[in-house]
C-alpha cells in the first residue's frame, strides 16, 4: 500500500468529521453538562407541535426541574437548548443600555403556561427573585445580531432564524401544559415556565457603541443576553434569550440549576395561592406583589378568576 492511499481518511473519518459540523457531539455535550449541574431530567432530540399545525419542531435539549404540589399535580420549569456548530463563523450580538427590562417585566413576560402566567405575574415584585441573573438587568442587553463572515442572504438569516425558531418552540412547549378545553374556575392541573437558550460551539463577541471613542467596541464574552423584541406570535413584546459558548455551559448549568430552584419554590408557593384563590372564587385572596411588568392586563387565569368573583358577589347581594 502506498504512502498516499495509507493516508486517505477512512469511512468512519469522513463520516465523523462530518459529524462535527452538524452540531450532534455538541447536543450531547450539552445534555450531559446539564445532567452533571442536576439537571437529572434532561432530554434530547423532544418534539413539540408546530403552533400553525405544520410538522413537529425537534428542541435538541430539554432540561427540566419539576415539583408535584397535590395528587396528579405538577409545574416544571424547563431550559429549551438550541446548539448551534459555528467555529468557522463567530456569532455577534449587537448591544446596548437601551436595550434592556426591569426585573419586574422579565419576571412577568417570562415564556409560560396559563398557570405560569398567572404564578409569575403575582410573583413579579418578588426583590429575592429580581436578584437572580435569571432576571436581573444587565448595564447592555442585546437587540439584534449577526454570524461573521456571512456572504449570502440566506446565511446572513440564521441568527434571526435561530432565534425566532427557539422561541416558537419555547412557546408552543410551554403552552402545551395544562388543560385543553378548561371549564370556568378550574386551576390547570400543570404549568410550565420555559427559558429558551442558544448554546454555540464557536466564539461570541458583543458589539457596542463607544461614546467616548465614537465608534462601534468588540468584546469577547461566553454568555450574553438578548431581549428579542420580534418574537412571532407571542402575546409579550420582549422574550429574553440566553446566547452561551459550548466552554462557558456548564458553569452556566450549574448556576441555572440553583437559580431555577429558588424560582420554582416561589411559583409553587404561589400556585397554593392562586388555588386557594380559586376555591374561594375571592380575588382579594390573591397576593399580588407590586411591580412594573411592561403590562397591564391581567393573564387569562387571573381574569377568570376576577370574573367569577364579580359574579359571587352580585349572587350573594341578589340572594341579601
Amino acid at each position: 500500500m502506498s504512502d498516499q492511499g495509507s493516508a486517505t481518511p477512512s469511512l468512519k473519518e469522513k463520516v465523523t468529521e462530518w459529524l462535527e459540523t452538524q452540531g450532534y457531539p455538541l447536543e450531547f455535550r450539552v445534555a450531559r453538562a446539564f445532567e452533571r449541574s442536576g439537571f437529572f431530567e434532561t432530554y434530547q432530540g423532544q418534539y413539540i407541535q408546530d403552533d400553525k399545525g405544520g410538522d413537529p419542531r425537534e428542541i435538541d435539549v430539554l432540561a427540566n426541574i419539576t415539583t408535584s404540589y397535590e395528587e396528579k399535580c405538577f409545574f416544571r420549569i424547563s431550559q429549551v437548548v438550541e446548539c448551534k456548530w459555528s467555529k468557522d463563523k463567530p456569532w455577534l450580538v449587537f448591544t446596548s443600555s437601551r436595550s434592556i427590562m426591569g426585573e419586574g417585566a422579565c419576571i412577568a413576560q417570562t415564556i409560560a403556561s396559563a398557570l405560569g402566567e398567572a404564578a409569575m405575574f403575582c410573583i413579579a415584585g418578588d426583590n429575592a427573585l429580581g436578584d437572580l441573573e435569571l432576571f436581573k438587568r444587565p448595564g447592555r442587553g442585546g437587540f439584534a445580531g449577526r454570524r461573521a463572515f456571512e456572504k449570502n442572504k440566506e446565511q446572513q438569516d440564521i441568527f434571526y432564524a435561530t432565534i425566532q425558531g427557539l422561541i416558537t418552540k419555547s412557546v408552543n412547549y410551554a403552552k402545551s401544559y395544562g388543560l385543553p378545553n378548561p371549564s370556568a374556575g378550574q386551576v390547570p392541573s400543570s404549568g410550565c415556565l420555559a427559558f429558551p437558550i442558544i448554546v454555540i460551539d464557536g466564539d461570541l463577541f458583543e458589539a457596542y457603541y463607544d461614546k467616548e471613542k465614537d465608534n462601534v467596541a468588540l468584546r469577547e464574552a461566553h454568555h450574553i443576553r438578548i431581549f428579542w423584541r420580534g418574537a412571532p406570535g407571542h402575546k409579550r413584546f420582549i422574550t429574553p434569550v440566553d446566547i452561551v459558548t459550548a466552554g462557558a455551559v456548564e458553569e452556566f448549568a450549574k448556576k441555572r440549576l440553583l437559580e431555577t430552584k429558588a424560582l420554582l419554590t416561589a411559583v409553587s408557593i404561589s400556585i397554593a395561592n392562586i388555588r386557594e384563590a380559586f376555591r374561594e372564587q375571592a380575588f382579594n385572596k390573591l397576593e399580588i406583589t407590586e411591580a412594573s411588568r411592561g403590562f397591564t392586563s391581567f393573564p387569562p387565569l387571573l381574569a377568570e378568576l376576577y370574573v367569577l368573583d364579580k359574579a359571587k358577589q352580585t349572587t350573594n347581594k341578589l340572594g341579601q
